[in-house]
């Protein structure tokens, strides 16, 4: 699900996404992290990869990030997820 044309996709709204891969940070599955491009200090939600490509929510650090999905299953669902964090980080900006 995740590749070139959603990091792309993620940049072109000011979201960095990181791929943490599995056994890298003890963690069993790869995790993306969601970051606010001009800060790759803390992510601002993660999400696991499962072994079917969909995401689970793991985690935000963000707290006025509100009804993040639980499970994304398809590319749309995700650009969504983006874009309400792009949104979100640019209402913050103000």
């Amino acid at each position: 699900m995740f590749n070139g044309h959603i990091a792309n996709f993620a940049k072109r709204r000011d979201v960095e996404i990181q791929v943490i891969e599995a056994g890298e940070i003890g963690n069993e599955y790869p995790e993306l992290w969601f970051y606010a491009a001009d800060n790759d200090c803390e992510p601002e939600m993660m999400y696991i990869q499962n072994n079917d490509g969909t995401l689970s929510f793991k985690g935000k650090l963000n707290k006025s990030l509100e009804d993040l999905p639980a499970w994304i299953d398809s590319k749309d669902k995700l650009k969504k997820v983006i874009c309400y964090l792009s949104d979100m980080l640019a209402a913050e900006a103000m």
